[in-house]
């Protein structure tokens, strides 16, 4: 019996010591949160999940070369696409595909270069990524660089609602009356605006009062 105890006693010293209980006893703090809040990688070699907490100091850094440091080819690839310079030729380098066109997507959104989407291979990543970058720099001309109609309307309708501003919508095209018309997005912009005087000057009847209620309903007293 007491053999066990002695045996199991050295069993626990052993993993303790070997840093698989990713603790710092004083604090309580993971050793993981340890090395961010130092912002020293090698503090990293002691933790549960090294690449974890190196990708976790590489982010909280800013500092790309952390990420030579990890050895989980995925994992190193993430590090490099989230801490990038936002060069596009960066992820040249990559040669799987998907991991490219992420890397380029990202970087638009980042750096907000919708020429940095003209890279990316997969057409709807890419068109996501022409949506995510005219949000971003709320500029309805990039949308414009969408080849699907369906999708160009949504981009444009995007940036006159963040902007409030209704006149960006005659930028849309009418494609099928169903799902989408201009006065679609004249609605969705004047509704976020709480002015209805976009609505006064629809000609469409049906429209034009679907248009005031929308904005009464989301302004009272407009």
């Amino acid at each position: 019996m007491q053999k066990n105890i002695v045996f199991g006693s050295l069993v626990f010293l052993i993993i303790f010591s070997s840093g698989c209980f990713d603790f710092d006893v004083p604090n309580g703090q993971t050793t993981q949160e340890k090395a961010v809040a130092a912002g020293d990688p090698a503090i990293c070699m002691k933790a549960s999940f090294p690449d974890v907490c190196l990708l976790a100091v590489a982010k909280s850094t800013g500092n790309q070369r952390t990420c030579a440091l990890i050895d989980n080819v995925s994992t190193r690839t993430q590090c490099e696409i989230e801490t990038g310079d936002g060069e596009k030729e960066n992820c040249a380098v990559y040669t799987v595909t998907k991991v490219r066109d992420d890397c380029y997507a990202e970087n638009a959104v980042k750096e907000q270069k919708a020429t940095f989407c003209n890279e990316v291979t997969d057409k709807e990543k890419q068109t996501n990524c022409y949506i995510k970058v005219a949000s971003a720099k709320s500029e309805w001309e990039v949308c414009e660089r969408i080849e699907n109609e369906s999708k160009m309307n949504e981009c444009v309708s995007g940036v006159a609602v963040k902007k409030k501003d209704a006149a960006i919508c005659e930028h849309a095209t009418i494609y099928n009356a169903y799902t989408y018309t201009i006065n679609d997005c004249i609605q969705a912009a004047t509704r976020e605006k709480c002015d209805n005087s976009t609505c006064e000057n629809m000609a469409d009847g049906a429209y034009k009062d679907f248009c005031l209620n929308n904005v009464r309903a989301q302004c009272p007293g407009s």
